[in-house]
């Protein structure tokens, strides 16, 4: 089915995600957000000009953090 189902606990809800927001979850392992970008620009590159992948990064990031998946460290990583 290519996507990902998550489970956030609170409040309680189940988000399925599409192959671009799971790869990018799977990013958000601890790394910064300069790890983060060279990592995602780097796996699109072939299907995306380089400032078309960061966009997407971008705009991912910004969703996943909306809905409560991800939040930002204390660096703002």
């Amino acid at each position: 089915m290519k996507s990902c189902v998550v489970f956030r606990p609170d409040p309680p809800k189940l988000f399925m995600l599409n192959l671009n927001a799971w790869f990018i979850l799977e990013l958000c392992d601890g790394s910064s957000a300069e790890q983060i970008e060279q990592k995602y620009v780097e796996q699109v590159a072939t299907k995306n000009p380089e400032e078309e992948a960061r966009n997407h990064l971008r705009a991912g990031l910004q969703r996943l953090q909306e809905q409560g998946l991800i939040e930002l460290t204390q660096q703002g990583d």
